[in-house]
């Protein structure tokens, strides 16, 4: 379905000379990318309505997608599995941050593992991505600095008494990236660069 629709856009955009022949591959990945980003996210912000958690799910995220465009980490294989393993992944992460007493009393346990886990890794070269040695290095250390950035967040909220929920949500953000980024080590779903 996805495919059909971005191949129709692709076409028009051919056919109204906004882009050559030549780039229809690369237009084509592109909002094949920006749709199923689109669905997925579109529909955990419906989920976040329904459970009336929009601003923590917002911030989560943002912090999140913030985080993980930036470090890579565990892909699914096909768009289906990515999005159901997406949406059960937002109910677990809803379930830790508003019913387990002890997530909310050692997630920042999770955000000092995790935190190791991306400044060591850094980001991991995708195999769809495949970046070139200076990219990696690159995306690595644009990793390290957001990553400091948030946990600047987190410890301003922190100082400021914000909601615990907020907070709770946006350190899970972190923890996800680092589990994402260490499952996708930890099973070389990743492009091997000379060092």
């Amino acid at each position: 379905m996805i495919e059909g629709i971005v191949n129709r856009i692709v076409g028009m955009m051919i056919e109204e000379q906004v882009i050559d022949e030549s780039q229809k591959e690369d237009y084509r990945y592109y909002i094949h990318c920006m749709t199923e980003s689109f669905i997925t996210i579109s529909s955990i912000l419906i989920i976040s309505c329904v459970l009336k958690n929009i601003i923590a799910t917002a911030g989560f995220l943002l912090f999140f997608l913030a985080l993980r465009k930036r470090t890579g980490g565990y892909h699914a294989s096909t768009f289906g599995h990515c999005y159901l393993m997406t949406l059960v992944t937002y109910g677990f992460v809803v379930y830790l941050c508003q019913n387990i007493r002890f997530w909310q009393k050692y997630h920042w346990l999770g955000v000092i593992i995790s935190s190791m886990i991306i400044l060591v890794i850094g980001t991991v070269n995708h195999p769809d991505v495949h970046m070139t040695q200076s990219e990696l290095k690159n995306a690595k250390e644009a990793a390290r600095w957001m990553l400091m950035l948030e946990i600047g967040v987190l410890f301003f909220l922190k100082c400021m008494n914000a909601s615990p929920i907020i907070i709770t949500y946006l350190s899970t953000a972190i923890v996800l990236c680092g589990i994402l980024l260490f499952f996708a080590k930890l099973i070389r779903q990743e492009v091997k660069t000379d060092e």
